[in-house]
């Protein structure tokens, strides 16, 4: 069977625990990742500040990891949609920066009923620029989390160490409250940290949850097609 090319994944500067099951983690996926760090891009600088600076950063690593064997690229931050455009005109493989990224496939599989809720890490910093273009973001039920909740803590200020077990029902509760109108057909967590706590998320909101897990596993996927031969 022929040896499979590795995803290449664009890691934010942190040191903050990545769990089994987020983007970071190369444990997480059962084909083989290679992980490029950016320097300087740490979590606030991404997500509060949205540094443009940090886009030639960006691009420089992702040619880094395509001289290094990546068929395809991806990013840990959903904030990072704002790069989009930018990075798929210069680099030479599929890349796609955001779990946002999906919102039109997602879209058209739901009833026109149907709306898509989103679940951010920072709704107040979410911007229509970091969605794919036409997005008619109206059409979107976005929430965000609490700005003092345990995730953030740790996500957002980069720390150490975390009660996942807080974060869990932090994040199941909120997923309740973006899902809880009768219209809702399916959420999107933004955020590539929340996806160690899809599973339970989904149990809760009782709706599909679309991830960065099911966007790198497409992305994936198209660039090395399963050989069945």
């Amino acid at each position: 069977m022929t040896q499979k090319m590795p995803l290449g994944v664009l890691s934010l500067e942190t040191q903050f625990p990545r769990l089994l099951g987020d983007i970071g983690n190369p444990d997480s996926y059962d084909f083989p990742v290679i992980i490029e760090r950016v320097t300087g891009a740490g979590p606030a600088r991404v997500v509060e500040l949205q540094d443009e600076a940090l886009l030639a950063p960006f691009i420089e690593a992702g040619q880094l990891l395509i001289d290094r064997g990546a068929c395809a690229i991806t990013t840990t931050c959903g904030f990072l949609g704002l790069f989009q455009r930018q990075m798929s005109e210069v680099l030479s493989v599929p890349v796609c920066c955001s779990s946002l990224a999906q919102i039109p496939a997602i879209q058209f599989a739901l009833a026109p009923s149907k709306q898509l809720a989103v679940l951010t890490i920072s709704r107040e910093t979410l911007t229509p620029r970091h969605f794919p273009e036409p997005i008619d973001c109206s059409k979107l039920n976005i929430h965000g989390l609490p700005e003092n909740c345990e995730f953030r803590r740790v996500y957002l200020g980069n720390a150490t160490d975390i009660d996942r077990a807080l974060a869990r029902e932090e994040l199941i509760e909120a997923a309740r409250l973006a899902t809880k109108a009768e219209n809702i057909g399916a959420l999107l967590l933004e955020c590539s940290n929340m996806v160690p706590f899809a599973h339970d998320i989904q149990k809760a909101a009782g709706v599909p949850i679309y991830s960065y897990d099911t966007m790198v596993r497409w992305l994936y996927a198209a660039a090395q097609p399963t050989e069945f031969s």
